[in-house]
């Protein structure tokens, strides 16, 4: 089974009812669409990378995040701390302005976040190709603050 998850930029809430039509900027797909990331591939969910320093609040969510993925694939997410070590596909979770893994992604324009600069309790989720070289693509949470990139994490696992 592959659980797979539509992805623009988010920033929005979506009823369960959008989420089995896979039309919403975040939705359930039971087969790959254009755009789309898979969080659960083979019985296998991706693995999550996030820094030591992150915040506890935010560290909180992730670990809830990989739980979840656990209760659909079986098998709990792996929860990296070392992006060298990624060779799949992944979740990435940071707060801007603190996250050097986030600032190396938009120095390389890999991801645009100019819209949460100076906002509060604001988040953005996009799908970025090869973040990394042995890496194909990630699935980039990104809050404004520490509260932001919760509410992130709590909307993609909610969806």
């Amino acid at each position: 089974m592959k659980l797979y998850v539509g992805v623009l930029l988010i920033g929005v809430c979506v009823s369960p009812f959008n989420a089995v039509a896979c039309t919403t900027p975040v939705s359930v797909c039971e087969s790959t669409q254009q755009g789309s990331f898979p969080l659960i591939e083979n019985g296998r969910p991706v693995d999550v990378v996030y820094e030591t320093s992150t915040n506890m609040a935010v560290q909180i969510a992730i670990e809830n995040f990989a739980n979840d993925l656990k209760r659909i694939s079986g098998k709990r997410a792996k929860l990296i701390a070392d992006p060298k070590k990624v060779k799949n596909l992944t979740v990435i979770v940071g707060v801007l302005g603190q996250s050097k893994l986030l600032e190396e992604l938009i120095a390389a324009k890999k991801i645009n976040v100019e819209q949460l600069r100076g906002q509060w309790e604001a988040y953005q989720i996009a799908v970025v190709e090869h973040p990394w070289p042995d890496v194909e693509s990630a699935l980039v949470i990104v809050g404004s603050d520490r509260r932001g990139a919760v509410y992130g994490i709590y909307d993609l696992s909610e969806n």
